[in-house]
C-alpha cells in the first residue's frame, strides 16, 4: 500500500500538464518585472511626509491600521490587507498616533507596458482586502530570509518570490479569470496581441499628437478593430492608454528637468498649458507645479539621508 502511494505521488509531481497552459506566470514573466527595494516596518509611522515613488509599490499590513493617501483619496487598511500604489502616485503612508503596527513593502518595475498594465488590472487595488494566508506570509518571511542574510543566489531567489506574491494576491483577490487570459494561445489572439503590440510602440515612440486613425493608417487595421482589442486586452479605451501615457511622460519630465510646464504641454500634444494641467488634475488631484515641488523635496530629503 504505501509502495502504491509512493508511487501514485511520484507519478502526479512528475507531470506538468496542468501547468503547460499557465498564462498566469507567461504574463509574470513577459513583463519584465524587477525587485528594487523591499523591507520590514516593525512600528509604522504616524506620520509620513507626502511623496512620488517611481516604482509599483506594495505594502501588506501585518498588525495595527495603516493610513494611505493617494493621489487625494485616503484609504485605511488593517491586518492582511494590501494597499497597491502604481508608480508615480502622489502618496503619504501612516498610522494611528500611539498604535503600534507593522507591514511589509515592496518597490517593483515592469519594463514591459502591455503586461504592467494586465497585471495592474489583475491586482486591482488601491486597497485589497485579504484573508489571513499562510503562503503568502511564508513567502513575505522567505522574502525577507534572503534579504537579511545576503545568501548566494538570494537576487535570483527574491526576483521569483515577487512573482509568487503576486501570483498569490492575484489569486487570493479573485481577479484572474484563467479562461479568458489563456485565449491568447490561440491563432486569432496571438495576432490581436501582435497588434496591440505594434500601436502601443508607436505610441511610445511618438511623444505628441498621435490619433487611433493615424495608428490604424500606419497599421492597415480599422478603427473599430484596435478599440475592440485594446478592450479586451488592456482593460481600456486606445485614447485612455494614450491620455495615459502622455501623462508618464509629463510625471518624468516634471521630475528630472527643469522644462517649463508650457513648453512640458506643447511637447506632449496639449492643446495648451490649462488643458494639461486639467488633465494632469485628473490622475494626481494636484497641479503639475506642485507635483514638481513635491519631486523636488522627496529629492532632497533622499538626498540628504544617504549623507
Amino acid at each position: 500500500m504505501d509502495q502504491a502511494r509512493k508511487q501514485s505521488a511520484f507519478e502526479y509531481f512528475s507531470s506538468s500538464l496542468h501547468m503547460e497552459q499557465d498564462g498566469l506566470s507567461e504574463l509574470l514573466e513577459s513583463s519584465g518585472i524587477t525587485l528594487k527595494e523591499f523591507a520590514f516596518q516593525s512600528k509604522m509611522p504616524s506620520i509620513s511626509t507626502t511623496r512620488i515613488c517611481g516604482d509599483t509599490e506594495l505594502i501588506y499590513i501585518l498588525s495595527g491600521e495603516g493610513i494611505l493617501t493617494i493621489d487625494g483619496t485616503t484609504y485605511q487598511g488593517f491586518a492582511n490587507d494590501l494597499f497597491v500604489i502604481p508608480k508615480y502616485s502622489v502618496c503619504s503612508f501612516a498610522s494611528n498616533s500611539g498604535e503600534t503596527g507593522a507591514n511589509y513593502y515592496i518597490h517593483f518595475e515592469q519594463t514591459d507596458p502591455i503586461a504592467a498594465e494586465q497585471c495592474k488590472k489583475l491586482l486591482g487595488g488601491p486597497l485589497i482586502h485579504l484573508k489571513e494566508d499562510p503562503l503568502l506570509l511564508q513567502c513575505y518571511r522567505w522574502l525577507e530570509l534572503f534579504y537579511t542574510q545576503g545568501m548566494e543566489g538570494g537576487y535570483l531567489a527574491a526576483q521569483c518570490l515577487l512573482k509568487m506574491i503576486l501570483i498569490r494576491v492575484i489569486q487570493l483577490s479573485g481577479n484572474w479569470d484563467h479562461g479568458e487570459e489563456s485565449c491568447r494561445n490561440d491563432k486569432q489572439s496571438d495576432s490581436q496581441y501582435q497588434v496591440l503590440q505594434a500601436c502601443v510602440k508607436l505610441i511610445l515612440e511618438r511623444h505628441g499628437v498621435i490619433s487611433v486613425q493615424e495608428i490604424c493608417g500606419q497599421l492597415y487595421v480599422s478603427p473599430n478593430y484596435v478599440r475592440r482589442i485594446f478592450g479586451k486586452l488592456m482593460n481600456r479605451s486606445p485614447l485612455a492608454f494614450i491620455r495615459s501615457v502622455r501623462i508618464r511622460e509629463a510625471e518624468i519630465l516634471l521630475l528630472t528637468t527643469n522644462a517649463p510646464i508650457s513648453a512640458i504641454a506643447v511637447d506632449l500634444g496639449f492643446s495648451s498649458p490649462y488643458h494639461f494641467s486639467n488633465e494632469f488634475r485628473k490622475y494626481h488631484s494636484v497641479s503639475p507645479s506642485m507635483y514638481r515641488k513635491l519631486g523636488a523635496a522627496m529629492a532632497e530629503t533622499d538626498a540628504s539621508r544617504r549623507n
